[in-house]
């Protein structure tokens, strides 16, 4: 997987148009140029987060291993952390 920027992408799109409309991009120009397009466009820096329903240190919601040390903390499943491995399947 590629994260891209999508606001880097819309000005390349703006240029890539087959007449002369600025910010139209008409469906004649094809996959291939779409892709083309996309496969240029830059990528972002980003760290994938595990949520805790697929951590391997995650009980239920109401217990997390990790942050149960620090005392009473409810861990919902959309809840991510730091310390987040991802479970095996």
């Amino acid at each position: 997987m590629r994260l891209i920027d999508a606001d880097a992408l819309i000005p390349i799109m703006k240029y890539t148009t087959t007449d002369n409309e600025i910010g139209v991009f008409p469906i004649r120009i094809g996959f291939d140029a779409i892709k083309g397009v996309i496969d240029d466009a830059p990528t972002i820096d980003a760290v994938e987060v595990v949520r805790c329903k697929d951590c391997r240190f995650w009980k239920n919601e109401h217990l997390c291993l990790v942050m149960s040390r620090y005392g009473s903390i409810d861990t919902k499943a959309e809840h991510y952390c730091s310390w987040g491995e991802r479970r095996e399947p």
